[in-house]
């Protein structure tokens, strides 16, 4: 599924993957994080954050996530 075309760097095709999965299953925070890491790919951190917020709304002890958005305020300044 995204993991797939995220890997294969296949980004816009990998968004609407998620898209369609986040109908179907909106409390799944990874789903969340591979959304927000497809935005990190593309270098749109901006749209990442929100995405890594809501990631760890819905799980709060999700470590990737964590890392991720601690690495991406604390380097945006």
């Amino acid at each position: 599924g995204a993991e797939c075309l995220f890997a294969k760097q296949l980004y816009q095709e990998c968004v609407y993957t998620i898209l369609d999965a986040l109908k179907f299953n909106p409390e799944d925070a990874e789903l969340w994080f591979l959304y927000a890491k497809v935005f990190v790919m593309k270098k749109s951190f901006e749209y990442a954050i929100p995405l890594l917020k809501k990631s760890l709304d819905i799980q709060p002890d999700y470590p990737e996530a964590k890392k991720l958005l601690d690495f991406l305020e604390h380097n945006m300044e």
